[in-house]
């Protein structure tokens, strides 16, 4: 898994924030390589519920919804709530 070195000066951010934005990143880049999962602007779209996600880095739901929101407010993804 990559980490992008911008996320280095990114002192605002908690590390957890970090690894969760680089677990994205990663299934991402897994879905850009199959149909359907970009858009018309290039946007890649990934599901990933917030449990799955939670167990992946091994941190609680709420501090994966709050790193979520704090990667979101700095404009490094965008979310869609689906329910």
């Amino acid at each position: 898994m990559a980490f992008p070195n911008f996320l280095l000066g990114m002192t605002e951010l908690s590390d957890s924030a970090k690894i969760i934005y680089c677990v994205l990143l990663c299934r991402a880049q897994r879905s850009q390589k199959r149909d359907g999962f970009t858009d018309e602007h290039g946007r890649i779209f990934i599901y990933y519920p917030i449990k799955d996600l939670a167990e992946a880095v091994h941190k609680s739901e709420m501090s994966v919804k709050t790193a979520l929101s704090t990667l979101e407010k700095h404009e490094l993804i965008v979310r869609k709530r689906q329910g």
